[in-house]
């Protein structure tokens, strides 16, 4: 072999060598977040929230950091654990509801209070408006908070006037709801989504106060009879969150992706979404048998009149944070003057 084709053989090697490690540097400077996600696939707000959330990452980021989601609670089951599961590193981002841990999370929760809201995108407009509160009752990164579509009722029997819930087992979402329902006569049950339908279809609970878009998502029509909608609003919140370390531990570039996808844009999409979800889910119970009753607005200021003592309750008072990482002193009034003021 001749000098010159040792050369041409060496440097050949070279830049083998060195296509290699840059690709080997890419590679490496590629990251997967891993997200808990306690539903499954085809939950509404894969598409509507966690979809938007992977894509425009993916994106911006020339897919150097990408998320993927572990459905049907494959890493995390159930939707209590998924804040405890996300502090401990099993997850760098979960998906759950507030409500599941109630106390903690109670200017989140505000959100669940008869009248506050009118909507689920109303709600999720207005929890932004109050994010500086809010993000200090989290020892995580929001990146996502919007809410559910107004709650309705699902029973086995009609429910025409106040005086029909009388003794009525209602499931409902979060502690906080508890107080208000037990105003109506009913019997409040805090559980989690996911043993609904079984408790329903058992007598376990006598009904369920939810929103009208878990219709569908876990089949609640079968065991109702009735639903029974123009209720005194009441929502209930969800999050996407990060694990903070996980934030912290990331380049400022990275970081600085993750902030361009997180906040109020990404979050409407899953408060619309359920808004639009919430009007299928009660079209997909009528048709499949589940007989609806509207109150009439006479009734259903009734309803609101019989809660109302604990709603003043509410706003008079200091929110109690003794549960939560917040150390902020406000009372309920001066708290929905923030839900009330938009600031970004």
């Amino acid at each position: 072999m001749t000098k010159h084709n040792t050369m041409v053989t060496g440097l050949a090697a070279v830049a083998a060598l060195t296509a290699g490690l840059t690709a080997a540097q890419s590679a490496m400077a590629a990251e997967e977040l891993q997200m808990s996600y306690f539903v499954g696939q085809r939950h509404p707000m894969v598409k509507a929230v966690v979809v938007p959330l992977q894509e425009k990452l993916a994106e911006i980021s020339g897919g150097e950091l990408t998320v993927k989601v572990h459905f049907g609670g494959s890493l995390v089951k159930g939707g209590p654990p998924q804040y405890g599961a996300l502090l401990q590193g099993v997850s760098d981002m979960a998906f759950s509801l507030p409500g599941y841990l109630g106390p903690k999370f109670p200017f989140s929760n505000t959100v669940t209070i008869p009248g506050i809201t009118q909507s689920a995108e109303d709600a999720t407009n207005k929890l932004w408006n109050a994010m500086d509160v809010i993000e200090t009752e989290y020892d995580a990164k929001v990146i996502a908070l919007w809410a559910v579509d107004p709650k309705i009722i699902l029973t086995k029997k009609p429910i025409n006037a106040l005086s029909d819930l009388k003794g009525l087992k209602l499931r409902v979402t979060s502690k906080q709801d508890e107080s208000y329902v037990n105003r109506l006569g009913a019997v409040s049950v805090a559980s989690g989504v996911t043993v609904v339908h079984q408790n329903f279809t058992n007598g376990v609970i006598d009904g369920v106060h939810i929103g009208a878009s878990a219709i569908r998502s876990f089949k609640l029509h079968e065991p109702a009879e009735y639903v029974i909608t123009n209720l005194p609003p009441s929502m209930s919140p969800i999050y996407i969150l990060m694990n903070q370390q996980k934030f912290d531990s990331m380049t400022p570039q990275q970081q600085s992706w993750i902030d361009e996808v997180a906040g109020r844009n990404l979050s409407l999409g899953g408060g619309t979404g359920y808004d639009r979800v919430g009007i299928g889910g009660l079209k997909f119970a009528t048709d499949n048998g589940v007989k609806t009753i509207a109150l009439s607005d006479a009734e259903k200021a009734r309803w609101q009149a019989a809660m109302q003592p604990e709603v003043d309750k509410f706003l008079d008072a200091k929110i109690d944070v003794s549960s939560s990482s917040s150390k902020l002193d406000l009372t309920g009034r001066e708290f929905v003057v923030k839900l009330n003021a938009k600031t970004n």
